[in-house]
């Protein structure tokens, strides 16, 4: 199993944000260094390239490719199940990596939606406490000392006293207010002073207006430990470059840090964004840089910036390479548009397989399917085995060899692509549905119908039918393999793929179809390699292989891994007759016999659950109803179609 493609990106976006800010964290380290300012602009550049990483790389398209699976005489291919909301089996089989995917995506949107209203009742929260806060207009020397700090740092804002803060805050920017503790008249004037510049130089600044940026950014990538990481480096940068400012206008080294420290042990108001005068986890490297009074010269910080430059550059490259982000394929998204097929349903072919029917056994058998796909190998020597972006331009070629083979056998066919989408993956099935003839095929038919101007003919010997029934309806699995020998028993080792696999548990029934009948078993291994997206489950054999076997035959693997009860279903009807709605409905246009057989009339059917050889019912049809299963597509514009005996 694999993640779906949007989360597998998310992860991978946020693994090379990670390593990037990981590289520069330890060159800031390793070179030392400290001037904030160019440090500030570091870690806001980092932030801004984080973001725009999955517009800048090269995103990559997938090119493995999937094998076409060779089905024996049978009306069902080897595809994936379709899952269905409302539709609980008999054993749990939701906890996939799809639905995981789909519960964190909903928890990290429930958590950004949580952290968007705490920040829009936060600056609700600010507007309260500025209206119920006070004047400082009343003290003389605090406003001596607030103008003389205004005309020092060139910033204007209104001072006012609240009692709901114990640490100064500086928010707005129209009309930009400094509330200060009620503790603030008590200290001594000096401090008064640094803590009225720094407040000031903040709002000179505009640092609110990046605050509240840094906020929304908080709230949106709150799950992400390496966005948090350069968001309070930019903050403490910013404090520690409003701080050497303060330092610069007053030459008071000393009383500014008996200021900071004042403050210690203070609590910011929950939930208002807004930066406090000191934020303790920053106390310990704003105090050192004050003290150090180190700085570098402007060669040194040159050539550091140009060490740090080419590095991040090649820990981007890095990442982006070891860790790309992938995008649908854009040839299978066009396809799928053509067929119906919604866009970002199924971007990449995941299963491809052969379906045949109106065959006989002498006519079709083991022997025969592998011929054929030693003779679309021979034409086509890139054969996709595993996964693949889907490639019009092979589809067609593909389909006229195994037109090509029949013909040559002298077995009239026609051979169509339906190309639908796996529900809730980055994934599609493509089938080629091969039809022997046994007269003129429909589309001719159609045609020979509509130059007569009459209702359409089928025959109904070139058709095949599946009565409605309500009961038990089993879900399997089903794969290809051969016989072999585990720990000395007879097996049948079949190839399933990755994404069914998943479902599949010791123990669980099976049966394994040989050209000389069918041997019940049971599951007794299951390979934890994947390969070529593919997992190998070993079937132990209840009884013996049939006599004449070889060893190693080719052979075909059914499983049970559940059981829907109670449940409207019917055979599965050609993949042509049905669809997957933008939504992850599955609809179809079925024909149903009416009138003892002489005629069809056409219905739309919503269906459900999808076994290998049945599918559920919700709605359309009853127990009892037969329809009609063959490829109806050519007919699909007539209500009525007549069968001929």
């Amino acid at each position: 199993m694999t993640w779906p493609l949007w989360f597998a990106d998310l992860l991978v976006w946020s693994v090379q944000v990670a390593v990037v800010a990981l590289a520069t964290g330890i060159l800031v380290r390793i070179l030392r260094i400290r001037e904030p300012g160019v440090l500030l602009v570091c870690w806001r550049a980092l932030i801004g390239a984080s973001l725009l990483l999955p517009f800048i790389e090269p995103w990559k398209r997938p090119e493995v490719f999937s094998g076409v699976g060779g089905a024996w005489a049978t009306n069902v291919s080897i595809t994936a199940s379709i899952p269905t909301a409302n539709m609980p089996i008999s054993r749990g089989e939701f906890f996939n990596l799809t639905t995981i995917a789909e519960i964190l995506g909903a928890v990290i949107a429930v958590g950004i939606l949580v952290r968007l209203v705490m920040l829009a009742l936060g600056l609700v929260k600010l507007r309260q406490l500025r209206r119920k806060s006070t004047s400082t207009n009343g003290d003389a020397s605090c406003a001596a000392i607030f103008e003389e700090a205004r005309a020092l740092t060139g910033g204007y804002a209104e001072f006012r006293l609240s009692g709901k803060v114990e640490s100064p805050v500086t928010f707005g920017l129209e009309r930009p207010v400094i509330l200060l503790p009620e503790k603030f008249l008590q200290l001594d004037a000096r401090f008064q002073s640094a803590i009225a510049c720094h407040e000031l130089l903040h709002v000179r600044r505009r640092d609110w207006a990046h605050h509240l940026g840094e906020e929304v950014l908080r709230g949106i990538f709150w799950f992400h430990p390496a966005i948090l990481w350069l968001v309070a480096r930019v903050r403490l940068a910013r404090e520690q470059v409003v701080d050497l400012e303060v330092v610069r206008l007053t030459a008071a080294r000393k009383t500014y840090v008996e200021a900071l420290l004042e403050f210690t042990g203070g609590r910011k108001v929950a939930t208002i964004p807004a930066p406090p005068f000191l934020a303790e986890q920053q106390l310990v490297e704003r105090v050192a840089l004050m003290l150090k009074e180190s700085g570098m010269s402007r060669r040194r910080l040159i050539a550091s910036l140009s060490v740090i430059g080419c590095a991040l550059a090649a820990a981007a490259i890095l990442a982006v390479t070891v860790f790309p982000l992938r995008a649908a394929p854009r040839a299978a998204a066009e396809a799928q548009e053509t067929q119906g097929v919604p866009r970002s349903a199924a971007p990449i072919l995941r299963i491809v397989a052969v379906k045949y029917h109106g065959f006989d056994g002498a006519t079709l058998n083991d022997t025969t399917v592998r011929e054929q796909e030693e003779y679309l190998e021979r034409f086509m020597k890139d054969v996709p085995r595993v996964e693949m972006p889907y490639d019009q331009k092979k589809v067609d070629e593909m389909e006229r060899l195994i037109e090509s083979f029949w013909k040559e056998k002298g077995v009239e066919v026609e051979v169509r692509s339906i190309l639908t989408p796996i529900p809730n993956t980055s994934s599609a099935r493509l089938i080629f549905d091969v039809q022997r003839y046994l007269s003129a095929p429909p589309k001719v038919a159609q045609a020979q119908e509509a130059q007569a101007g009459s209702e359409p003919v089928v025959n109904a010997e070139s058709i095949w039918t599946g009565k409605v029934e309500q009961g038990t309806m089993y879900i399997n699995v089903r794969g290809l393999g051969t016989l072999a020998l585990l720990n000395g028993q007879s097996v049948a080792k079949i190839d399933m793929a990755e994404s069914q696999a998943g479902d599949i548990r010791l123990g669980q029934s099976a049966e394994v179809y040989t050209h000389k009948g069918v041997v019940k078993g049971h599951v007794v291994q299951i390979s934890p390699q994947v390969i070529a997206g593919n997992r190998s489950v070993f079937i132990a054999l209840d009884s013996a292989v049939p006599s004449g076997m070889n060893p190693h035959a080719s052979v075909g693997g059914t499983i049970r891994i559940g059981e829907l009860k109670d449940v409207v279903y019917v055979g599965r009807p050609d993949p042509a007759n049905i669809g997957v709605t933008p939504e992850g409905r599955v609809v179809g246009v079925i024909y149903k016999i009416v009138d003892n057989g002489k005629e069809a009339e056409q219905l739309h059917v919503e269906f459900g659950r999808v076994n290998v050889a049945t599918i559920q019912v919700l709605s359309g049809l009853r127990p009892g109803d037969t329809i009609i299963l063959s490829n109806m597509a050519p007919y699909r514009g007539f209500d009525h179609v007549e069968i001929k005996q």
